[in-house]
């Protein structure tokens, strides 16, 4: 059975999430009508990779103008070096397109997945005649520190009430050519204490004492816990919580910052994150 005072925390976020509602919005993007490449190289500094952006884009036709149509829009980079990095990506992308066991090219899975779309827009159509969905896969390149890059990925799904986003990053080290994970950064033995570093700036930063209810914020059991979503850049880790996961949906998603300075003496030495530290 609950404690009292779990219970007490509970109805007060309960309450909070019932009253704040579903105002959250982010402004849709633009779908264009054709498949496209856009050559936006970027170089940052000398040693970074320069890539450019790619672009698919599928919209119903027979749907009417100005109704809610069904559109896919696939954007990501493409990098002209990197190539594990690349390969790390296409995974990505073709797990979107559920094509990842039949078929290892991009452009291939693409139309693939073209005709997948159209042949079943038929169950998305209402009955005037206008779909009801859109679908959208963003992977951007967030920023580049010498051999660290961080990039988001957006995953956005529209049809219902309001679009339904979920986020994910990818931590790169071009060293080791791999994805960053927490135990690639932190010592062993790290989470209790990083844990503990990140409920009290949590609760400094959400005007929360530093003790008691975490009034507003729906973690389990009223118990404080690190999201598995994370980024890293020249200020510290940010971890990452979804929208709907600790607060209502009119609050967006939510960003705990925990400086390297707050951290310093949890982190192995000689990682891509010493550029970072005093």
């Amino acid at each position: 059975m609950l404690s009292s005072k779990v219970t007490s925390c509970f109805f007060i976020t309960g309450f909070y999430f019932f009253i704040t509602g579903c105002g959250y919005k982010k402004e849709q993007n633009k779908v264009a009508f054709n498949a496209t490449k856009t050559n936006s190289i970027k170089l940052l500094q000398s040693n970074n990779l320069a890539y450019s952006y790619r672009t698919f884009t599928i919209t119903d036709t027979a749907c009417k103008i100005g109704m809610g149509c069904t559109n896919v829009e696939i954007k990501y980079p493409t990098f002209k070096n990197g190539l594990k990095l690349k390969s790390f990506i296409d995974q990505q992308l073709l797990e979107f397109m559920e094509a990842f066991k039949t078929v290892t090219n991009i452009d291939v899975a693409f139309k693939a997945y073209q005709k997948n779309l159209v042949a079943s827009l038929d169950s998305t159509t209402d009955e005037d005649g206008t779909s009801l969905s859109y679908s959208q896969l963003r992977i951007d390149v967030l920023s580049q520190y010498l051999e660290l890059i961080i990039l988001e990925r957006d995953d956005e799904m529209g049809g219902g009430a309001h679009p339904n986003h979920n986020y994910s990053f990818i931590n790169w080290d071009r060293n080791s050519d791999s994805s960053i994970s927490l135990n690639d950064i932190f010592v062993k033995g790290y989470k209790l204490e990083l844990r503990q570093i990140a409920e009290s700036t949590f609760r400094t930063d959400k005007n929360l004492k530093q003790t008691g209810c975490l009034t507003g914020f729906n973690f389990e059991n009223d118990k404080f816990t690190l999201s598995s979503d994370f980024y890293l850049n020249d200020k510290g880790i940010t971890f990452f919580y979804q929208i709907y996961s600790i607060a209502p949906y009119s609050e967006g998603p939510t960003e705990l910052l925990i400086p390297y300075k707050s951290i310093k003496h949890l982190l192995r030495p000689n990682t891509v994150l010493s550029q970072f530290i005093n």
